[in-house]
């Protein structure tokens, strides 16, 4: 075999189209054509960008609406659980030594009294309580001068507590209604020991004591008026 016939055919010439084509596909660097694809390429990637800065500021809005909505309930919790929570016990002492102290220490730590004029709105509030019970006595048609011991578990204390809590509704927070009751049994012991005394008086002088009449009379006005003369 030839050295001829061994060797491989040679490639032709290339022709105008050939080298047109291979010139279009590889672009000159820095020519019109390539910085043409780099503005098209850095264009595809401002909008990518766009859309994921859009993306991302959608979903720091919604966290922003979900962190709001946190923080509200975290507001409402930090009254409602405790409102829901907080029961005064009874103290341990017997009912009879239950006194307006032990009342309006507990009114004091009530939510909607608290600060500085927390005192003074807490004994505001028991004497509204007060006043309260006394004309339930009234609209219940109840005796009070009977024994508390008496009537403690009636339908109608029960239902004179229910009142009161809707009326004052800071009473709600002592356990088992301990604050209302021992309200009720106080008046009810003092309307019993005021109608033994107004008995007794009355039996004593012969009929009802009256009442001190209002008058003019100055009795040192009269006596510097005599030195005079």
């Amino acid at each position: 075999m030839s050295d001829t016939e061994n060797r491989s055919p040679s490639p032709g010439p290339q022709t105008a189209a050939t080298r047109g084509k291979k010139n279009a596909q590889t672009p000159k660097p820095g020519g019109i054509k390539d910085l043409k694809l780099q503005l098209a390429d850095a264009h595809n990637r401002i909008v990518e960008l766009v859309e994921r800065a859009e993306t991302a500021e959608k979903a720091t809005a919604d966290i922003r609406a979900e962190l709001a909505e946190a923080l509200k309930a975290l507001d409402a919790a930090k009254n409602k659980p405790r409102e829901s929570i907080m029961r005064f016990p009874k103290p341990r002492k017997t009912d009879d030594k239950i006194g307006m102290g032990d009342i309006t220490a507990c009114l004091e730590l009530v939510p909607d009294f608290e600060g500085e004029d927390s005192e003074a709105r807490a004994d505001t509030a028991y004497k509204a309580a007060q006043r309260f019970i006394r004309g339930l006595f009234v609209a219940l048609q109840l005796d009070r001068t009977e024994k508390y011991i008496d009537v403690r578990y009636s339908e109608k204390i029960t239902k004179m507590c229910s009142l009161v809590k809707k009326e004052c509704p800071y009473m709600k927070f002592f356990a088992d209604d301990w604050a209302t009751r021992a309200l009720i049994r106080q008046y009810m012991r003092n309307s019993r020991a005021a109608a033994a005394k107004r008995g007794s008086a009355e039996s004593a002088t012969g009929g009802r004591v009256r009442k001190r009449q209002r008058t003019s009379y100055k009795p040192l006005g009269e006596i510097d008026d005599e030195e005079e003369e």
